[in-house]
């Protein structure tokens, strides 16, 4: 882990990208996650900068955005790689990849974003060959901030403006469901601390890994492993 978080940090101070160090971590478990189930061939959609494809550096990868520039900048990114980088919609995948089949399918913290959620969850599915795995992360409004925020009396907050809705482990699996997958797989992602205390607390240190991975409905990310159900064998 030490090594590929060097390569993280380096490569968005360099990119000078905004990201809170949470997303490092984010990056960190899919990547372990991918490389765990040996993928070959993946696909990535609403890839943002293409910091997934950077860490999965040998294996080959297609990706969609609809975001111009941070298409640009994940070619240039991953200009070394085996990587291809179209600007689309994850919904018309099939259109922009036609005939493609993928080991696996990765969409990271985009549905929030979506108001068609379940229509993402659909598209990847049409995209997977039989027995194709499925990588989604999603933040959890059930986090453990929000939880003790709950206990005082207040509303949960969102972890950005630009979301729509957070989900919690019955949300998500309700949404998995509905594409026609069956959970193999879920880990806890990063770990917040009341203010006071996550100001002291360096963004990755082994207590937050730990405590996401005792506690992952008490996470900041949700990240599920997936399959169709008919294709669906125990992890």
């Amino acid at each position: 882990m030490r090594y590929e978080l060097k390569r993280l940090e380096r490569v968005m101070s360099a990119a000078r990208l905004n990201y809170h160090p949470n997303h490092n971590i984010r990056y960190l478990a899919l990547n372990d996650a991918v490389r765990a189930k040996g993928i070959s061939n993946l696909l990535v959609l609403g890839c943002g900068w293409g910091v997934v494809e950077y860490l999965l550096w040998n294996v080959h990868s297609c990706s969609l955005d609809l975001n111009p520039e941070r298409i640009e900048g994940a070619r240039d990114l991953n200009a070394r790689h085996d990587a291809r980088f179209e600007v689309g919609s994850l919904y018309e995948a099939g259109s922009v990849f036609p005939s493609r089949q993928f080991d696996a399918v990765v969409i990271s913290e985009v549905i929030e974003h979506l108001e068609d959620d379940r229509g993402a969850i659909a598209a990847a599915a049409k995209m997977l060959k039989p027995s194709g795995w499925f990588f989604l992360t999603v933040p959890n409004r059930r986090r453990f901030t929000n939880r003790l925020a709950s206990w005082r009396g207040r509303p949960p907050a969102l972890l950005t403006s630009g979301h729509l809705r957070e989900y919690d482990l019955s949300m998500a699996r309700d949404a998995l469901a509905s594409g026609g997958f069956k959970v193999q797989g879920l880990r806890g992602v990063y770990w917040n601390y009341p203010a006071r205390l996550d100001r002291l607390v360096s963004p990755y240190h082994w207590s937050r890994r730990f405590l996401a991975w005792l506690f992952p409905a008490s996470a900041v990310y949700l990240l599920f492993i997936a399959r169709k159900a008919t294709d669906a064998v125990t992890a």
